[in-house]
């Protein structure tokens, strides 16, 4: 989630995935996984990025799919949007896209410069 709608643009779109330098700014999306149930365990697993990867590469690809508008307090939907953005209401943005096919490459792409928005990069065809 995010407050701008500039994914919008690349509905249908695959693009890459890079991973940002900076870790993120509190612990609030993993009170979010323990409160759907995760483990400690599975909790470590899928924030924990391969062996071989790091911060700072191109990680892999994911499908755009639709962007809209999150809706402002709306209780019924308030669970099912928390879980799937793994972040309360009050931690999100007021747009969301939805990301589909989310695909690891082999190997990352190493350490490339990450810059707002979307941007072009180079991906070997091996991977």
């Amino acid at each position: 989630s995010r407050n701008n709608d500039f994914l919008s643009a690349h509905e249908g779109d695959t693009l890459a995935l890079h991973v940002g330098r900076r870790p993120w700014k509190d612990d609030n999306y993993l009170v979010r996984l323990r409160a759907m149930g995760l483990s400690e365990d599975e909790i470590k697993k899928y924030c924990s990025l391969p062996e071989g990867f790091e911060p700072g590469d191109i990680i892999g690809q994911v499908e755009i799919g639709a962007t809209f508008s999150l809706p402002p307090r709306d209780p019924v939907l308030k669970s099912t949007i928390e879980d799937k953005v793994v972040a309360t209401m009050q931690d999100m943005g007021r747009i969301g896209t939805e990301i589909k096919s989310p695909r690891w490459f082999t190997k990352p792409v190493k350490k490339v410069p990450g810059r707002p928005g979307v941007f072009q990069v180079q991906i070997p065809h091996d991977l």
